[in-house]
């Protein structure tokens, strides 16, 4: 249960369907749902940690995107994932003033590949 001191932001939201087409979504996040709580969320950086897994025996590159570059901060924002891999997610959120809930959003995005190491 929240104090009613604290402040949140990114309260639990539907997850957009996929599209015709479109293939399925093939790592899961623990949490699934990204909220940034805290009594001074305009004052000092609040930290999301999360978990991805790879459910898949293929290797997958993954890409986080986020609306605001500028008060969310995403830790890897990129990288590889091995068959059954699991890697930690740091997401921040650093503002001067609270966005309003489900303004925000980030989008998870990843494929299969062979690729063995990142071309710059």
């Amino acid at each position: 249960m929240m104090a009613s001191s604290q402040r949140s932001i990114g309260e639990p939201c539907a997850f957009l369907p996929n599209r015709p087409g479109e293939p399925y979504f093939q790592l899961r996040l623990v949490p699934d749902r990204i909220v940034f709580r805290g009594e001074r969320l305009s004052e000092v950086a609040t930290t999301v940690e999360m978990q991805m897994i790879n459910l898949t025996q293929h290797r997958q590159c993954f890409k986080i995107k986020c609306t605001s570059v500028e008060i969310f901060r995403v830790r890897p924002p990129l990288g590889f994932l091995n068959g059954g891999e699991t890697i930690p997610i740091r997401i921040t959120f650093f503002s001067k003033q609270v966005p309003q809930t489900g303004k925000h959003f980030f989008v998870f995005y990843h494929i299969a590949t062979n690729e063995v190491r990142v071309m710059h």
